[in-house]
C-alpha cells in the first residue's frame, strides 16, 4: 500500500483548526494521524532549489519508505517564502514486491507537483508504482562520468555514513550517483537499506540519513570532482562491469564439505556357550504353535459348515432392506448406488469434488462473488450470496466474509470521518461521504457481531456532522 501527502503555507488545511504551514492534501486512505508523522520526515534548506530524499518511519507496527520531493514555492498568500513537500509513503511489504530500488521510484512516478493552488483535498491512494520502468542500470555510467572510474560507486556502503560535497544545483546528479550505489545490492530489497538527502539540511537528524549531500567537508565531492580510491573486492568490480555472477543471479550458496572423524570403537566381545535351557524354552514354544495351528484348521472346517445357513439367512434380511436413510450435505450426495445391497457392491462416500454437481462454483468463485459485492458495498447480497450457495454451513466462510464487510464498513466510516472534518469539503467528496455513511448504516444492519461499540458510536457521530453539513 502507498500514500501520497503534499505540505505546503496555505490559507487553510485538511487539519482543522491549522493554517499556513500545513497538509493540504493527502490519500483518502491515509490517517490523520500517519499525515502528521510523515509531515515531519524532512527540514527544508531554503539556499537549494531542490531536495530528494528517503526517509524510514514507523507507524502502526510497519515500517513505512518516505519518498520525499522539497522544492521552492516562491511566496504563500502573507508574501513570506514558501516551500512545497511533497511525500510518497510505501509501506515494506508493497516495497518487497516492487522490481525497483527508491530511486527508479522517484525518477519514475509522475506524480510529483511543484505548486498547489487549490482547496485543501483528499487524494486518490498510489497505485501505479508497479508499473515504473527502471532507470538505474549498472555499470555506474554516472560515477565514472564524474570521477573517471565506475568502482568509485562502491565507495558507498548501504550500512556506512557517507558524505558528499555538492552545490545547490547537483540535487539530479547526486540522486543518481546514490541510485548507482544502492543497486549493488545483490538483492532488490538490500536497495532499501540505504536512507539518504540530496541537501542534509540544519534541523535534520543525522540518524534518519545514512548518506547525506552537505555543502563542506566530506572526502567525496562533485565540485571539483574528487574522491579516494575505490576499494579492492566484488562491490568495486560489480560496478565497473554490471554483470553478475551465476552464484549471484541464481543465489546460490557454496559450501566446504567437514572433514569426517570417525566415531567408534571396536570391542572384541569372548565367545560363550549357547545356555541349553534357551535351547529347551524355543522346542517347547514350537510346540505350542504347532498345536494352536492344527486347533485353528479343524475349527475354520466346522464353521464353513455352519456359514452356508447364515448367509442364506443374511441375503433374506438384506431384500427386506428397502429404507435408506441418508443426512443432507452441502459438499456431497448419496444415492443408492453408494450402498451396499444385495449385489455386494462397495459403499461410501466420494469425496466431495466428486460428488458434486456438474459445473458447480467452487470455493474460490465463490468467495470472489462475495468479495466483489462487498467492494461494491452490497453488504446483505454478499451474505446473501454465501447463503443461497452450497457451503452455507461453513462457519469459517462465514466468518471470513463478516471480517471482510467490518474492514470495507471501517474505510467507509474513515472516509467520511476525514471529509465532514474540512471546514469546507467539495460537493463531490460531501455526496459521496453521505453516501458511504449510509452504506455502512445497512451493513451494520447484516449482522450482530459487526455492531460494536465503537463502530456505532462513531456511525451516531457521522450522521450528526452530516446534518450540519
Amino acid at each position: 500500500m502507498a500514500y501520497q501527502l503534499i505540505y505546503t503555507s496555505w490559507p487553510t488545511s485538511l487539519v482543522r483548526g491549522r493554517s499556513g504551514f500545513s497538509t493540504v492534501a493527502r490519500s483518502a486512505g491515509m490517517a490523520e494521524r500517519f499525515g502528521a508523522v510523515v509531515e515531519r520526515c524532512c527540514v527544508y534548506d531554503s539556499s537549494v532549489p531542490l531536495v530528494w530524499a528517503h526517509s524510514k518511519i514507523e507507524y502502526g507496527g510497519v515500517v513505512w519508505h518516505v519518498l520525499s520531493r522539497i522544492c521552492d514555492a516562491g511566496v504563500d498568500y502573507t508574501n513570506r517564502n514558501n516551500y512545497l513537500a511533497h511525500h510518497l509513503a510505501i509501506s515494506e511489504e508493497e516495497v518487497a514486491t516492487l522490481n525497483l530500488n527508491p530511486v527508479d521510484v522517484i525518477l519514475g512516478w509522475k506524480g510529483w507537483v511543484s505548486k498547489w493552488n487549490e482547496d485543501p483535498r483528499l487524494l486518490d491512494d498510489v497505485s501505479d508504482l508497479s508499473s515504473i520502468v527502471p532507470e538505474i542500470s549498472l555499470p555506474a555510467k554516472t560515477w565514472e562520468g564524474v570521477f573517471g572510474d565506475a568502482a568509485c560507486a562502491a565507495l558507498l556502503e548501504p550500512n556506512s555514513p557517507v558524505s558528499v560535497n555538492a552545490d545547490a544545483d547537483s540535487a539530479g546528479i547526486l540522486l543518481r550517483l546514490f541510485g548507482e550505489s544502492a543497486a549493488l545490492s545483490i538483492k532488490r530489497s538490500d536497495m532499501w537499506i540505504p536512507t539518504f538527502t540530496t541537501r542534509f539540511a540544519f534541523g535534520d537528524n543525522p540518524a534518519n540519513f545514512i548518506w547525506k549531500g552537505v555543502n563542506s567537508g566530506a572526502p567525496i565531492s562533485l565540485c571539483p570532482p574528487k574522491c579516494p580510491s575505490p576499494p579492492p573486492g566484488r562491490r568495486s568490480e560489480y560496478a565497473r562491469t554490471g554483470a553478475m555472477t551465476n552464484l549471484e543471479k541464481y543465489n546460490l550458496k557454496v559450501g566446504t564439505p567437514k572433514k569426517h572423524k570417525p566415531d567408534f570403537k571396536v570391542v572384541k566381545v569372548e565367545a560363550k556357550p549357547f545356555p541349553s535351557g534357551i535351547v529347551i524354552g524355543l522346542g517347547a514354544l514350537v510346540a505350542i504353535v504347532a498345536v494352536a495351528a492344527i486347533f485353528l484348521i479343524f475349527y475354520s472346517w466346522g464353521s464353513e459348515r455352519d456359514f452356508g445357513a447364515g448367509r442364506e439367512g443374511m441375503q433374506k434380511l438384506s431384500e427386506m432392506e428397502d429404507v435408506v436413510l441418508t443426512t443432507p450435505s452441502v459438499h456431497s450426495q448419496v444415492d443408492s448406488a453408494s450402498l451396499e445391497g444385495v449385489s455386494g457392491k462397495k459403499s461410501g462416500l466420494s469425496n466431495r469434488r466428486a460428488n458434486s454437481p456438474e459445473g458447480s462454483e467452487t470455493v474460490y468463485e465463490l468467495v470472489e462473488r462475495a468479495r466483489e459485492c462487498v467492494a461494491g458495498n452490497k453488504f446483505a447480497k454478499a451474505i446473501e450470496t454465501l447463503e443461497n450457495s452450497s457451503y452455507s454451513g461453513d462457519e469459517k466462510l462465514r466468518e471470513s466474509l463478516l471480517a471482510d464487510i467490518a474492514h470495507r464498513i471501517d474505510y467507509l466510516l474513515r472516509y467520511a470521518d476525514n471529509v465532514l472534518t474540512l471546514s469546507a469539503p467539495g460537493a463531490e467528496d460531501l455526496t459521496r461521504a453521505i453516501s458511504y455513511i449510509s452504506a455502512a448504516r445497512a451493513g451494520l444492519e447484516t449482522d450482530p457481531s459487526l455492531r460494536t461499540a465503537g463502530r456505532m458510536e462513531k456511525l451516531k457521530y457521522l450522521n450528526e456532522k452530516a446534518k450540519d453539513k
